[in-house]
């Protein structure tokens, strides 16, 4: 007799069907639970592996992202390890990839360009004054001033700043009191008020939160990303988190986890985001307001740094992050729930505001990210949590069913 003619290949989806049904057999049996088995609809069906494959598809984006952030900071490190065994530099090669050249214009007496320094604050925490002295002492070989903006003499970071302008009265250090801001965040304000009183000498302006701890060659850095590349509109950096064993609480591990996230956004040195907490402009182009970005910041501005995005996506504006740009943010202590809840909220009431039409599409944009991407997540988590409690309900059944058959017999 003839024989029969081989079985057809399955393809992908016709294999992936058969795993499926598989599963489902196995899993879902005639004798489950009641409970279990009303879910079966919904855990075996086509939407429940859609949404799986969706989270995991974005999860993997993640950590892709992670991945080639921390591959690039690794190759820049041992760089710089080397640049330091040739040049017997280690203290300071962190500073600049080119120290040499950094070296020389300090001899010179201060050719580079002059930059003016705005730090907004608001209270004092137990690292404030320890990031305020890093960021005052940074090195640089040009002119630098530094300019502290609070709200009013009542803020209690005013006395700290009048005993740092003290104890390094051989710095240029002014301290401006901006006043009760009614049209724009608080922050925003007190940052105009700086850029306002900043030297016509200056070439440039830093804008740094001070609750971070510059590099003493971070000012160099950012200088030499904006010097070397006119379209560059804006240069920033980053803030990681960390804690000591002390202060570590479940909050403070999902603020450390949501800051590592968001580096996956600062994987190269031309990135499509800034981060508000440390960025530079030239200063003639931030006082004659271009692209109107001091208009947007000023009449009801909330968040300067999706803002300044907008403004670089909307007039194709570069954005430069040097790979040492990557700051240490210490939390000294426990973060509440509470705290962790309002960061949340904040984070994503930042999406809620506008200041123009682009700014608005660009805002949208992220807000059905985020909802698409962790609602992806969650409804993932939570089947394959469905999928563990059936089982357990299944082994739990037989169990049962076991023992009554040992007790019966």
């Amino acid at each position: 007799p003839t024989p029969p003619p081989p079985p057809l290949p399955l393809t992908f989806m016709e294999a992936a069907l058969r795993v499926r049904g598989a599963w489902s057999t196995y899993v879902l049996r005639t004798d489950e639970p009641s409970e279990v088995a009303a879910a079966r609809p919904l855990m075996c069906s086509m939407y429940a592996d859609a949404i799986l494959l969706q989270g995991s598809v974005l999860t993997l984006i993640l950590m892709a992202g992670l991945f080639a952030f921390t591959l690039n900071r690794t190759r820049y490190v041992r760089r710089l390890k080397a640049l330091s065994k040739s040049d017997n530099s280690s203290l300071q090669s962190f500073l600049s990839p080119n120290m040499r050249a950094l070296e020389d214009a300090q001899r010179a007496g201060g050719t580079l360009p002059g930059v003016s320094v705005v730090l907004p604050c608001k209270g004092v925490h137990a690292q404030s004054y320890t990031n305020w002295k890093s960021q005052v002492m940074s090195e640089y070989g040009g002119q630098l001033e530094f300019i502290f903006c609070v709200e009013s003499t009542e803020d209690p970071a005013h006395p700290k700043i009048k005993r740092l302008i003290q104890e390094l009265g051989a710095h240029k250090i002014k301290l401006v009191v901006a006043g009760l801001s009614f049209h724009s965040s608080q922050k925003i304000h007190n940052q105009l008020a700086g850029i306002s009183v900043a030297s016509r000498l200056s070439a440039y302006l830093l804008i740094v939160d001070d609750d971070i701890q510059l590099h003493p060659g971070s000012v160099a850095c950012w200088v030499a990303e904006m010097e070397a590349d006119p379209s560059v509109f804006v240069a920033s950096g980053y803030s990681f988190d960390y804690a000591p064993r002390d202060a570590m609480t479940l909050p403070t591990s999902l603020v450390m986890m949501w800051r590592m996230v968001a580096m996956s956004a600062f994987t190269h040195t031309r990135p499509y985001n800034l981060w508000g907490g440390a960025f530079m402009f030239r200063r003639e182009e931030l006082q004659r307001n271009v692209h109107g970005i001091v208009d947007a910041w000023r009449d009801g501005g909330y968040s300067e740094d999706l803002i300044t995005i907008a403004l670089c996506r909307k007039h194709r504006k570069a954005i430069a992050m040097p790979l040492a740009a990557i700051f240490p943010n210490r939390l000294s202590e426990p973060v509440s729930w509470e705290r962790y809840w309002n960061y949340v909220t904040r984070q994503v009431f930042v999406l809620s505001t506008w200041a123009f039409p682009y700014h608005c599409y660009l805002a949208v944009q992220m807000q059905v990210t985020l909802i698409v991407h962790n609602g992806c997540i969650a409804l993932g988590v939570a089947l394959l949590l469905a999928l563990a409690a059936s089982g357990c309900a299944l082994l739990a059944a037989a169990a049962l069913a076991a023992a009554t058959e040992l007790a019966t017999a």
